[in-house]
């Protein structure tokens, strides 16, 4: 899981981006087989090309990637690729350092160091010339990302970060864009496979009314709620604040509103396991979870809120995809990466807004 990138200072290098497109753009992205993280390919310099997986996470500011001269006293380091500035006639040096900070419960703040580079940098179609990113060459303590990518380009709030501007902001500046917005498409016949759109609302990825809503937070995508209820039971009403995260893979809420919904399912908890186990037989018995914004209804059904995952005749295990945290000074929730295989998100960074409604399957 990837949380906050929080940034320590700013730089002002933007760099510039070339693209064939009618203002909209689809960076093809892909997902693990949970659909808890969003991750897609990147290539980067010119001629002697640098192949490295990214995950793409809306909770987050920054672009980075390991660096090939990493501190190998890392797990992070001596398990991924890194980017070699020796093997790229591309690479400009800013002669600059970096530290950033990766907050949140998934990695308890961990402080990662490196220094910037400028390279071309591919993102799907999209090129995007002398582009600055920071190479991670050390960090505060171990940690490890997922095997399936290697850094991270990050879709936060905010117009720039210690580590370049993100990518939907230089897109905007340059006039390659019809609209500020971005969103996920989950492809729904191949489940692990999708597309980043940015420039534009995908109005066939969604049914019912997309419920637009003001952004509160200056550096998250976080919004008020009307209220959540799962069934007839109210879980939580009138201070419910959401923050929407990619990088996040589950649904995050406070401890005892978590555990209230394990309560009326009847969840079964498992020693040294934060998540907890439900029986498959009875999951069409059980209730929508529902998230009211502006007014407007979205449910998650319990296909939507419940991984089944099957081993074979008489072995299938049905885990919740909830995880609760102790209990914060406002009752705030968090959407990850598995709420938007359900959801339909869309991310204004124009109007600072978010636009929600059930995704189409």
């Amino acid at each position: 899981m990837i949380l906050d990138l929080v940034v320590l200072f700013t730089v002002a290098f933007i760099g510039s981006a070339s693209a064939e497109n009618n203002g909209v753009i689809r960076i093809p992205i892909s997902t693990n087989s949970e659909g808890t993280i969003f991750y897609t390919t990147t290539t980067i310099g010119v001629e002697e090309e640098i192949f490295l997986n990214v995950a793409l996470d809306t909770g987050s500011n920054g672009f980075l990637y390991p660096s090939a001269f990493c501190d190998w006293q890392f797990d992070w380091c001596r398990t991924h690729g890194g980017y070699n500035y020796l093997e790229s006639h591309s690479y400009v040096n800013p002669h600059k350092n970096f530290s950033a900070e990766i907050g949140g419960f998934a990695f308890g703040g961990v402080t990662l160091q490196g220094r910037l580079a400028i390279d071309q940098i591919e993102v799907g179609d999209v090129t995007f010339e002398n582009k600055m990113f920071g190479e991670i060459i050390s960090s505060s303590f171990d940690f490890n990302f997922n095997d399936l990518f290697d850094g991270l380009i990050g879709l936060g709030r905010s117009k720039t970060s210690a580590t370049g501007v993100p990518i939907q902001h230089i897109l905007l500046s340059e006039g390659k864009l019809d609209d500020a917005v971005f969103s996920f498409s989950i492809n729904p016949t191949k489940p692990h496979a999708g597309d980043l759109i940015i420039g534009e609302v995908d109005h066939g990825r969604y049914t019912g009314p997309l419920s637009w809503t003001r952004v509160i937070s200056d550096t998250k995508w976080e919004v008020n709620m009307d209220s959540i209820d799962i069934g007839d039971t109210n879980i939580c009403t009138g201070s419910c604040k959401a923050d929407f995260s990619t990088g996040v893979e589950l649904i995050v809420g406070p401890n005892s509103q978590v555990e209230a919904i394990y309560k009326i399912l009847e969840a079964t908890a498992i020693p040294a396991v934060a998540i907890r186990f439900v029986d498959c037989k009875k999951m069409h018995t059980y209730p929508s979870l529902t998230f009211t914004v502006n007014g407007n209804k979205v449910p998650l059904t319990p296909q939507d809120y419940i991984t089944k995952t099957d081993f074979g005749p008489g072995r299938e295990f049905c885990t919740l995809n909830f995880l609760g945290l102790e209990e914060p000074q406002e009752e705030k929730w968090i959407l990850g990466a598995i709420a938007h295989r359900s959801l339909y998100v869309v991310y204004n960074f124009g109007l600072n807004q978010i636009g929600l409604a059930k995704a189409a399957n």
